[in-house]
């Protein structure tokens, strides 16, 4: 719980293809709060066969759209569980204006407050190219990128071996219009947290380990090293960014408690690329690798006699 009692909460929010997932994952890992997708939600209500997901499911067989209500029950139902007494953050949701003004105060009545909304925002047309050319793994949700239509590699993740599919609607003819259709209904629900002075527009659009630095510092900050002449990232216990004016306190990525009782000069993104904690540089990596391409065999040589 943080200070002022209220439960926070993270929204991480973006189009199709603009690294929510990979984001969400690095975001689990530190934070150590639970990652809700709406998406996933639905899927694990679907094969529980609960009330929620039969539900849904009566609508997804009438061709029908699970409506605005039925996504937010299960959001709300989720974070019902103990462990999300620290926080959670929201992958994805809300999607729609109608499901932000109802998760509002339905989240106010549960003590809880969003903090900050992280939008990443990249060019449509990066987001055509990344989409389709996005191979997944079935068993460890990793992603990976090809540039022609057939699977990085031997078609296997190099993290568990699975073999990689693509999605049906990762495919280049429907991934425009699944951008669009994503553009239209969010728009509303971005113009709803910049007027609460909430939203962070995130450039998706950079290496995976600037985006990460950008959302570290925007839910804590960057602060000088004690002794030596480096910059640390942190994460605020109140997981939103400080503002130096008001007590705080968090952890470093390297795993130092810093508050600002230590007196610790406060720097910028800037200052941590210029001088970074060599430790803290080193969690932002990304632990997934690409593919590698199969080794082009020298072709045979006629042999003369």
């Amino acid at each position: 719980m943080t200070t002022d009692g209220y439960r926070p909460i993270i929204l991480l929010l973006g189009p199709p293809g603009a690294g929510k997932g990979t984001q969400a994952r690095f975001l689990h890992d530190k934070l150590a709060v639970p990652h809700i997708a709406s998406g996933d939600l639905l899927r694990a209500h679907r094969r529980r066969g609960t009330a929620l997901g039969n539900a849904a499911q009566a609508y997804m067989d009438r061709g029908e759209l699970v409506p605005d209500q039925l996504v937010v029950d299960m959001v709300m139902d989720r974070l019902e569980r103990a462990d999300t007494v620290r926080g959670a953050f929201l992958d994805g949701f809300p999607r729609t204006l109608s499901q932000a003004q109802v998760a509002d105060q339905l989240l106010a009545a549960r003590r809880s407050v969003v903090r900050v909304a992280l939008y990443l925002e990249v060019p449509t047309e990066v987001l055509v190219e990344r989409i389709a050319g996005r191979w997944l793994c079935p068993s460890c949700q990793a992603t990976y990128p090809s540039h022609s239509s057939a699977p990085p590699g031997n078609g296997r993740c190099v993290a568990c071996g699975d073999q990689l599919y693509q999605r049906a609607d990762d495919r280049p003819e429907v991934v425009q219009n699944r951008i669009d259709v994503y553009l239209r209904e969010t728009l509303p629900v971005i113009e709803h947290y910049a007027r609460r002075d909430l939203l962070v527009r995130v450039d998706g659009n950079r290496s995976i380990e600037a985006v990460r630095t950008t959302l570290c510092s925007n839910l804590g900050g960057v602060v000088r090293g004690l002794r030596h002449n480096h910059w640390h990232v942190y994460f605020s216990d109140q997981f939103r960014a400080d503002d130096g004016r008001s007590d705080w306190r968090g952890r470093t990525l390297c795993g130092r408690h810093v508050d600002s009782r230590s007196s610790r000069e406060r720097g910028s993104e800037d200052d941590f690329r210029a001088h970074p904690c060599r430790r803290c540089q080193l969690e932002l990596r990304a632990r997934q690798g690409p593919i590698p391409d199969a080794p082009v065999l020298p072709t045979a040589q006629p042999q003369h006699t």
